[in-house]
């Protein structure tokens, strides 16, 4: 995070919508343990079988700015 702040934004805050905690090489997200477990990362929040099902479809993207869920269609 802290090289992505330097490098990219040259340690500005970044545009709107922008964030610097994510990157497309690496998925990144925090599970909540409760009743059904959750995965939160910035931008998207899904339970965790609904993470494991994009995963397996192929409809976890990265969109430029954060990770994302291809619409279904």
């Amino acid at each position: 995070m802290t090289k992505r702040y330097r490098g990219e934004f040259n340690s500005v805050m970044p545009p709107h919508g922008h964030m610097i905690n994510t990157c497309p090489e690496f998925y990144f997200g925090m599970l909540i343990p409760e009743k059904d477990p959750n995965v939160v990362t910035p931008g998207l929040y899904l339970n965790h079988s609904e993470l494991m099902a994009h995963i397996y479809h192929d409809d976890l993207h990265w969109n430029g700015m954060q990770w994302t869920v291809k619409p279904a269609t």
